[in-house]
């Protein structure tokens, strides 16, 4: 396999993704774009009004460039030269203005109301802005328009306008921050134009669609006025914060520095933190971290978020270590935030294969004392180490891109002799959504791209048609040796279970941990996915657990061990389970992956397997090949680690058929001689002592053998012929062998003083029988 050589390093992965988009927006060029809405009296208000919508820019606007306006003698919201907003209600109240600046190339949620008391502006949910008021606003006799003040034209405006909702209520900032990421239905209470902009094609030719509708049962559909609508500018566009179909969360709860005001939250409120939090996870439909705060969930907690996490630029959110926050809409976090994570135990030059749960993150800002040359992708078209690894040529500048993975050795002030886990730190908006992974025929290096773990069955399911059966993941448990790994320290995990990797240490579970990285085989070219359905809540201890779980279909399995005399050299795992055959099963076997020189591995269509399942209904006739291969001459043991189902009440053997021994592995391990080399056909895993064991044709009336004066061995049959016979010492190297014999008495002419040997006995209808000869 064209894979020994990567080994020499450790597992990490590259790949490229893509986002899903979600709803449309529409682009105006700044030039002669607007969109004219009809019916004016039906928007002229008094004392009560609210106007929000999205807004994309990067454009340096004119003074008044105009966003939503009612003419100039009315009511309006536009852009001031500096990016900010304003907003005015003639005969009520004059311009005032936002603080934060929106022409930043980022998508803004704008919302400007009025209550007969106060005219208020809200930038991304937060109120930037306030004055008292009490008069009413006066009426014109001009439409409402989007992009344009049909009053005093010219003032038009270059971006993108997405989800404009028109009320003549005054809403709250709870009523503002529950809605403004999700989809109305348009029958809300006081909701007079809904514009969701769910229209037209990606930069494609809408010429055909001229109108803007209006979901409401007001029929305020706007005309769209000069748009070009057949190139990237002047034209509906894809890509939006509103994620088309989602409900909106019902009710808000704040907390305030010590108590939140309408409850603990759940799947139905926003929860929003304008002062500090430290504490346990919680349910929530949205969460928004407003201003200053801090909020820091405790490690082994959980959140389970409906929709969007929001953090403000001067908060902060984080994560610790083994906190999972699973989301279950698609939608684009906003903001920065923490997720901590801590390696597995790591000496100076060790390597880890990180992957990172959010955007934004520098490569060396994540391991700042890692030396600049030691950070690196992994290509799958490698065909040696130098070619497979191939180093970052700027980690300083360099992100980690969305599940990307990268090998990343340990801080280089790390103690050379004792073991210590380094504290990641990843900094950046929380990955969310879809992850689409493109992969090419062979081993290819994933990575968990969430803030949470992963259903190890789920990616495996999700990901069937591209072969994807088995994870190998990288344990540390045995250091290298001049660069070298002694043995192999890859872990692996089927939907069948786990096994340890070559040099011991634990089984991993069925979650892929948050940050890492994985082997995995695909059969074929093509993409892999991550989704939010795979996501999941688990914190049994990040990467591994030293014990494994039943899956959730039914099995029965159990461990076996190789070990030497002062190694530990690897674990297979064989069970008896819901849809499994005893052929090959896509997603329940696991092929070997090892650069060890001695191994167990079961075997399938002359396959070598770490995982292998059996069919279900159980046969204790049944027989389980087990090939074995050793690096050098000496004393092996095999051993059973663990075992589950029905086996907690059934034995299991290993039958030795060179010596013709067959061993109870539940009361003791199995300790035996071996030459190096690889010899298949030696054990088999039974499961009752009368099975077959070569000698049915064979009775002691019909067959004698014996040792002679001159000490060779003498071999006699009386119903057959015998065709071959071959003598093995007990550590199993072949002292004599001779075929073509087909006769019924042999002699085998190699003296056997003071030694023990195995005589193997073939007869001419190929049955076979081992003897132990002591001389």
């Amino acid at each position: 396999m064209k894979f020994k050589h990567y080994l020499t390093l450790i597992a990490i992965f590259s790949f490229s993704i893509m986002r899903s988009q979600s709803g449309t927006h529409l682009n105006f060029d700044g030039v002669d774009d607007y969109v004219e809405i009809p019916n004016e009296s039906n928007f002229d208000f008094t004392n009560q009004i609210t106007v929000e919508f999205w807004i994309n820019s990067s454009e340096t606007p004119q003074q008044w460039d105009a966003l939503v306006a009612k003419g100039d003698d009315s009511w309006r919201v536009a852009l001031t030269s500096d990016g900010t907003v304003a907003f005015a209600g003639t005969g009520a109240f004059s311009d005032f203005y936002s603080t934060t600046a929106v022409n930043d190339g980022n998508w803004h949620h704008v919302a400007a109301t009025y209550n007969g008391a106060n005219a208020i502006i809200y930038i991304d949910g937060v109120l930037e802005n306030s004055i008292e008021a009490t008069a009413n606003i006066d009426n014109s006799a001009f439409n409402v328009s989007l992009g344009e003040n049909l009053q005093q034209t010219g003032r038009f405006f270059s971006g993108n306008l997405e989800d404009v909702r028109i009320w003549n209520v005054a809403r709250t900032e709870e009523q503002i921050n529950a809605s403004k990421r999700c989809e109305l239905l348009g029958s809300e209470s006081g909701l007079l134009a809904y514009y969701k902009f769910n229209q037209g094609l990606d930069n494609q030719d809408n010429t055909a669609i001229t109108s803007l509708t209006d979901a409401t049962v007001n029929a305020n559909n706007g005309t769209l006025t000069n748009f070009e609508l057949t190139a990237a500018t002047s034209n509906w566009k894809s890509g939006s914060l509103i994620i088309t179909g989602q409900n909106c969360c019902t009710s808000v709860t704040t907390w305030n520095g010590s108590a939140w005001s309408n409850g603990t939250p759940d799947a139905t409120k926003t929860a929003i933190f304008t002062g500090n939090y430290t504490g346990l996870g919680f349910d929530a439909c949205s969460v928004q971290v407003n201003g200053t705060a801090n909020v820091s969930i405790n490690s082994g907690e959980n959140l389970e978020i409906q929709n969007e996490v929001q953090v403000a630029s001067a908060a902060s959110f984080s994560l610790e270590n083994n906190t999972n926050l699973v989301q279950v809409s698609d939608r684009d976090n906003l903001g920065n935030a923490i997720v901590k994570r801590n390696s597995t135990p790591m000496i100076r030059l060790d390597y880890t294969a990180w992957s990172s749960p959010v955007a934004g993150q520098k490569l060396l800002s994540f391991s700042p004392n890692t030396l600049t040359n030691r950070f690196y992708s992994y290509s799958p078209s490698g065909v040696d180490t130098a070619s497979a690894w191939i180093p970052v040529s700027a980690p300083s500048t360099t992100d980690f891109a969305e599940g990307n993975g990268y090998l990343i050795r340990v801080d280089n002030t790390w103690s050379a002799s004792t073991a210590a886990p380094y504290s990641g730190q990843f900094s950046g908006v929380l990955n969310n959504g879809p992850v689409t992974v493109a992969t090419t025929t062979g081993y290819n290096l994933i990575g968990n791209p969430y803030p949470s773990t992963v259903s190890v069955a789920d990616f495996i399911s999700a990901n069937s048609t591209l072969g994807v059966s088995t994870l190998y993941y990288w344990t540390h448990t045995i250091p290298a040796s001049g660069g070298v790994y002694a043995q192999n320290n890859y872990a692996s995990r089927t939907t069948l279970g786990g096994v340890a990797s070559a040099a011991g240490g634990a089984i991993p579970n069925a979650f892929i941990q948050v940050g890492q990285g994985f082997f995995t085989q695909t059969t074929s070219d093509g993409d892999l996915v991550f989704n939010n359905t795979m996501r999941s809540n688990d914190t049994s201890n990040q990467f591994f657990k030293t014990a494994a779980k039943a899956p959730k279909n039914k099995s029965s399995r159990f461990w076996l061990n190789l070990n030497g005399v002062s190694a530990n050299y690897n674990q297979i795992l064989v069970g008896y389970a819901t849809g499994a055959t005893n052929d090959y099963d896509q997603g329940v076997d696991g092929k070997l992956l090892t650069n060890s020189k001695s191994y167990i591995a079961s075997k399938i269509n002359g396959d070598n397997y770490v995982i292998q399942g059996r069919a279900e209904a159980f046969d204790i006739n049944d027989e389980v090949a087990v090939g074995f291969t050793a690096n050098q001459d000496g004393d092996y043991t095999i051993a059973l680690d663990s075992f589950d189902g029905l086996f907690t009440n059934q034995d299991i053997f290993l039958w030795d058929k060179l010596s013709n021994t067959k061993h109870n592995l539940k009361q003791s391990a199995y300790t035996f001689k071996a030459v190096a080399g690889t010899n298949d056909s030696r054990f088999t895993v039974v499961y009752k002592t009368d099975a077959t064991l070569g000698t049915d044709t064979f009775t002691k009336d019909s067959q004698v053998v014996y040792v002679d004066a001159n000490n060779y061995i003498q071999i006699e049959n009386s119903n057959q012929l015998i065709s071959k016979v071959d003598v093995y010492d007990v550590s199993g190297k072949v002292l004599y062998s001779k075929t073509n014999i087909q006769k019924n008495q042999v002699t085998v002419q190699k003296s056997i003083k003071n030694q023990v040997v195995l005589v193997k006995i073939t007869l001419q209808d190929g049955s076979t029988n081992t003897q132990k000869i002591i001389k």
